[in-house]
């Protein structure tokens, strides 16, 4: 039982900063799953040599073996112990006494870090034998319920009654004074994806709509819901990391998941695209207690306590623990990639419509953004080869109807054939030809121009063998030069969501509709 009571020391004695190192670690051995190379996410124990493969299911067998002796261990100590308060609590009438555990005394050297110090909400502590108990039993009792349950189960615990409908927050100058005019409330009745539908009253302005539909807002609140025991045992201190580790072993799990190209997480939650990029642990760290810390979790009693500790704990973070440089970096990275899927989206959504001069100006921005993301790393952009193509489509598509106007012949259809090529097409050659490595841009540039060349040996008017002339040395030119383009069009804000289902279903459309290129 080695390994359980290794976990027991360092996730209460040591402190829940110890426990963060161990989650980290672990999502660190399975990020280096994602081959850097061919920039695939490989499989994880089908990718082990055999015997490495077998070694490890033995040993996870172990492991798991253990888990269920020791949780077995814990629920029948914990029965005994219900039932002796019981026997106690009918010979008197006097309350238990609790003193509490005295604290580790193994690092009273060095000052603790902010997220293992006790943060100051007013909360008494709890017994550590007490906070072991619930959260072990938080850990097996809740986890198959639905987020709605778990948000409005009734506590199991008669002596804490919480109510199970969802409170609004506490107006402190109401507290204050009970002779001051009630504030302007409303009330708002919210469905939240995947969590339920409440009846929230706040004051006009306290609370936003949209923030409360995002996927992170989503996983916040389901891990709070999952916290419940432990919150009504212990308080929100304890309850605030058992729902941190339970939110983030979840984001974990996203971002180990091998999707399909239409259901991407990272557009979902910031910290799936860091972890699959390799953030630093106290990024990581940060930013999911910026999530917890939103004012929009005081809707409920609970998850506003738990909001309050969380907003302690970056009140203690000190200048040298966390580098904010690098932490605004990392966002602005992750705002990069939304802005460049935003592009790539337009484009796409564009091109389905067959508005071709419409969507090249898109989908060039997005190959240009996305190539410098993928500079960084596999898995800060896109798919730059489903890029591509569409950007090498929609030039093929628009030489065509070009040449297809040049060859009415009438002077209004000839010149805006030329002026489609002069200011789209030949404008955008260059950006195909920086790349020699790209062989379908290349193959893609000589249908192009074969295709205005084959004019030459045809009889033309004058002046259109005149304006074939002047036109065929800007085509030819083989020079990669970018000599002007247009501004990049600006972009609409999405929210979180409005991106993630444009995203989806431009995707799934390409699924449905994409043919070969023709070697292009």
């Amino acid at each position: 039982m080695h390994a359980i009571t290794h976990f027991q020391v360092t996730e209460y004695s040591v402190g829940f900063n110890a426990v963060w190192d161990l989650i980290i670690s672990i999502g660190l051995y399975w990020i280096e799953e994602f081959d850097k190379e061919t920039g695939q996410m490989l499989s994880g124990l089908d990718k082990l040599p055999p015997d490495l493969k077998e070694y490890v299911e033995v040993d996870n067998k172990l492991f798991e073996k253990e888990m269920e002796e020791w949780d077995a261990l814990q629920a029948h100590k914990l029965m005994q112990e219900k039932l002796a308060l019981a026997a106690a609590s009918s010979m008197t009438t006097q309350p238990m006494s609790t003193e509490p555990c005295p604290p580790d005394n193994t690092d009273s050297q060095q000052d603790p870090e902010y997220m293992e110090q006790q943060s100051p909400t007013g909360d008494s502590k709890h017994l550590q034998e007490d906070t072991e108990r619930a959260i072990s039993k938080a850990a097996t009792e809740h986890d198959e319920k639905s987020p709605e349950a778990l948000l409005n189960t009734s506590p199991s615990h008669p002596d804490h009654q919480v109510s199970s409908e969802p409170c609004p927050p506490p107006d402190p100058e109401q507290e204050d004074s009970t002779s001051a005019p009630p504030a302007a409330h409303r009330v708002v009745e919210v469905a939240i994806p995947n969590v339920g539908t409440f009846v929230i009253q706040s004051k006009k302005g306290g609370y936003d709509d949209e923030a409360m539909m995002t996927p992170n807002m989503q996983g916040v609140i389901m891990a709070i819901g999952k916290s419940r025991s432990v919150y009504d045992k212990c308080g929100p201190e304890t309850a605030f990391f058992k729902a941190m580790k339970v939110e983030y072993t979840r984001l974990l799990r996203l971002a180990q998941e091998k999707t399909p190209p239409e259901k991407d997480y990272r557009l979902q939650h910031v910290i799936v695209y860091f972890i699959q990029n390799q953030a630093p642990k106290k990024i990581l760290e940060r930013t999911l207690l910026m999530q917890f810390a939103d004012r929009n979790l005081g809707f409920d009693e609970r998850c506003k306590s738990i909001m309050k500790v969380a907003r302690a704990k970056l009140e203690l973070i000190k200048p040298d623990e966390v580098n904010m440089e690098e932490y605004e970096m990392w966002h602005q990275d992750y705002r990069n990639f939304r802005e460049t899927t935003a592009f790539q989206l337009v484009g796409l959504e564009l091109f389905l419509k067959k508005s071709y001069m419409e969507a090249l100006i898109y989908l060039i921005y997005a190959y240009q953004y996305n190539k410098e993301l993928l500079a960084k790393g596999p898995y800060r952009g896109h798919d730059e080869e489903l890029i591509a193509h569409y950007r090498r489509e929609c030039l093929l598509k628009l030489n065509e109807h070009a040449a297809a106007l040049f060859e009415t012949g009438e002077e209004s259809e000839v010149n805006s054939g030329l002026t489609i090529m002069n200011e789209l097409v030949v404008a955008c050659i260059p950006l195909l030809l920086v790349d020699e490595m790209e062989e379908k841009d290349m193959v893609a540039v000589e249908d192009m121009r074969n295709r205005w060349c084959s004019y030459l040996g045809q009889e033309m008017e004058p002046n259109l063998q005149e304006k074939l002339t002047d036109f065929l040395p800007k085509l030819l030119d083989c020079s990669t030069e970018i000599k002007s383009f247009h501004d990049p069009p600006k972009l609409p804000s999405y929210s979180t969501l409005e991106l993630c289902e444009r995203y989806s279903r431009v995707m799934m459309s390409l699924t449905l509709s994409r043919t070969p290129a023709d070697g292009r």
